[in-house]
């Protein structure tokens, strides 16, 4: 079921299948991604109970195997209406049989879509409503169309960031194993990173402890979006990069990430884990802001 919300000059399109944003616009600019072949397939998932590759497509929980896709299993699962209005839409995912044979836990899980005067923001909330402590990670997944406006090229956008971080980043190998020890520096003049293909080789920027909760996606003119998050730790910048030079840029928050060097299949022990206790709640959000 496709959902329309709006408020003022802008509209946004959610898919009920994944809670997937696909579309917001201003009415002049499509913001999200829009699947064209023969590119990335999606446009926004939610990443939960795990975020990226699990160690041998599995987790572990007390010493039983479950098997577990990438990215985990929301985003391929139908969400349930809560409630709705002209310019939000509140979502859920329980917990069901199917999802208790590959994650032994019991939650709900809450996807909010609200439009405010900025922008379009989401956020997403987690309640534990099994009797134990559950373990899981969450993230966003939102892919920006790039470029964003006729004319521009990929290389004539930059981030920019609120200071001239010196940002530690880390890549993985050519199996998608996250490599700790891959870490590397990534310098800001007058607080701006130019993007350029090679950035994204041989996969996605990872900045394991985010100094940063906002950024900018700017062309030439500083027109593009302010892309805001709270309450994740680590987060990813992200294009099909070369020879396929697509169309879009993902910018990812995650509490959690991949499989990492080092690391086992058990769920407790990945890096960034989030854990809740029986009956409370863990709350996250970003926002996709216009500026022109």
């Amino acid at each position: 079921m496709i959902i329309e919300i709006k408020k003022r000059e802008f509209s946004a399109k959610i898919d009920s299948f994944g809670a997937q944003l696909i579309s917001f616009s201003d009415g002049e600019t499509e913001y999200i991604w829009q699947r064209e072949k023969p590119y990335w397939q999606k446009c926004a998932p939610i990443l939960f109970p795990v975020v990226g590759r699990s160690f041998e497509g599995i987790i572990e929980v007390d010493g039983d195997s479950y098997s577990m896709p990438i990215h985990g299993f929301a985003s391929g699962k139908e969400f349930s209406v809560v409630k709705q209005s002209e310019n939000e839409v509140l979502m859920l995912l329980e917990d069901d049989d199917k999802t208790l044979k590959c994650y032994p836990f019991k939650f709900n899980l809450f996807v909010n879509f609200t439009i405010d005067n900025e922008g379009i923001k989401t956020e997403i909330k987690v309640v534990n409503t099994d009797d134990k402590e559950i373990f899981f990670g969450i993230g966003g997944h939102p892919g920006i169309c790039s470029p964003l406006f006729n004319g521009d090229e990929f290389e004539d956008y930059h981030l920019e960031f609120d200071k001239d971080y010196v940002l530690k980043a880390i890549t993985c190998d050519e199996n998608a194993v996250i490599l700790p020890e891959s870490e590397y520096e990534i310098n800001l003049t007058d607080k701006k990173l130019p993007l350029k293909r090679e950035l994204f080789i041989p996969d996605a920027i990872i900045i394991e402890d985010a100094p940063f909760k906002s950024l900018k996606f700017l062309n030439g003119e500083n027109k593009g979006i302010e892309f805001d998050f709270s309450n994740f730790k680590s987060f990813a910048i992200w294009t099909e990069a070369l020879p396929a030079k697509a169309p879009f840029i993902c910018f990812e928050p995650w509490n959690s990430m991949g499989k990492r060097k080092g690391e086992t299949a058990s769920i407790k022990d990945k890096f960034g884990i989030l854990n809740l206790e029986s009956g409370k709640e863990f709350v996250c959000s970003y926002s996709i802001n216009p500026i022109k």
